[in-house]
């Protein structure tokens, strides 16, 4: 497991508040509460059900949690989505990528795809 991974992610839950809620500042100096949510952990079964070699990294945050919602405003959508490995799957099938790229989230504030 990596210790990196699991440091980081403990930490920013060490910020959240009771309704897993961040303050934080945006470009133009403003406050506001971003809520962050995580998924329960990814199994072996499920990882192996991906059709590609992932990032041990990347392997090591979906047995910490499958996926997540990162910096998003309650009011007003936004964040980004990292994708369980269903959500992944499902992505994959449709769009044609290429060899050797995957999807692994998107960006709801006009970022795109991850």
């Amino acid at each position: 497991m990596s210790v990196r991974i699991k440091m980081t992610l403990d930490a920013l839950n060490k910020r959240l508040d009771e309704k897993n809620m961040l303050v934080v500042q945006n470009e133009e100096g403003f406050l506001g509460k971003l809520q962050f949510r995580f998924n329960p952990p990814a199994t072996e079964e499920e990882i192996k059900k991906l059709p590609f070699n992932i990032p041990s990294d990347y392997e090591d945050f979906l047995k910490i949690c499958n996926g997540a919602t990162l910096f998003d405003d309650p009011e007003n959508g936004g964040g980004l989505q990292l994708l369980s490995v269903e959500e992944i799957l499902e992505d994959y099938q449709y769009i044609d990528y290429p060899p050797d790229w995957f999807p692994i989230g998107y960006g709801y504030d006009g970022c795109g795809s991850l």
